[in-house]
């Protein structure tokens, strides 16, 4: 089943990258309704009032940006590092920590800058030469 969200909101650096103009054609032919964001911590129009109203807005809402901070969260003990390329998934599990670890901001973001993300990965990687370094994502 397609995840097609009910908004999609681009922060316009994310068009410098070609992933990000790709994402903005396949969401304007699809339909969905398309807004800009200078910075995926403010949405306009995102519903802050309830909890729960946000975090099921939240679920039906992608922001395509670019990942800004390069240094990886540690994951253990299911891997080394978490792998950035999203946040948040658009389940809505009962059971998901996700609900109250992410509070105010539930919703997908995508990353563009997968080069730089997965560079990123390769200096993890080259620091421990000796050592196996497991990534999730």
């Amino acid at each position: 089943m397609a995840f097609i969200p009910k908004k999609v909101f681009f922060e316009p650096e994310s068009l410098k990258y070609p992933l990000g103009e790709k994402l903005l054609r396949f969401f304007e032919k699809k339909g969905a309704p398309v807004a800009f964001t200078a910075s995926h911590n403010r949405l306009p129009g995102y519903p802050r009032r309830h909890h729960r109203e946000s975090y099921l807005e939240g679920k039906k809402t992608l922001v395509v940006g670019v990942r800004r901070t390069l240094s990886f969260a540690s994951c253990r003990p299911s891997a080394n590092y978490q792998l950035p390329l999203v946040t948040s998934c658009p389940g809505q599990c009962e059971y998901c920590y996700l609900m109250t670890n992410l509070g105010k901001t539930p919703y997908i973001r995508v990353y563009v800058n997968l080069e730089e993300i997965l560079s990123a990965a390769g200096e993890y990687i080259n620091t421990a030469k000796k050592v196996m370094q497991t990534f999730v994502s």
